[in-house]
């Protein structure tokens, strides 16, 4: 009976107890880390075509092109 006595004779002091405590567990909760949720990244895949000899141009359309279409249809 005391408590709530003394809580309605300092409003203001509830209010602030409330809003701190308010506070205080948001900022608890955004920090509070994920656990079970791992990172997950997109894999990268890299390829390394050589043609000695072949120009820019005859390297693009007769290796990278057919290769850009392989890949695209494979990994989609």
């Amino acid at each position: 009976m005391q408590l709530t006595q003394a809580s309605l004779k300092n409003r203001v002091a509830v209010a602030v107890a409330v809003l701190l405590v308010a506070i205080f567990g948001y900022l608890s909760l955004v920090r509070l880390p994920i656990q079970l949720a791992p990172n997950v990244e997109r894999p990268a895949i890299g390829i390394s075509t050589a043609w000695r000899g072949a120009a820019p141009e005859e390297m693009e359309s007769e290796i990278l092109e057919p290769q850009k279409k392989y890949f695209r249809a494979y990994l989609v």
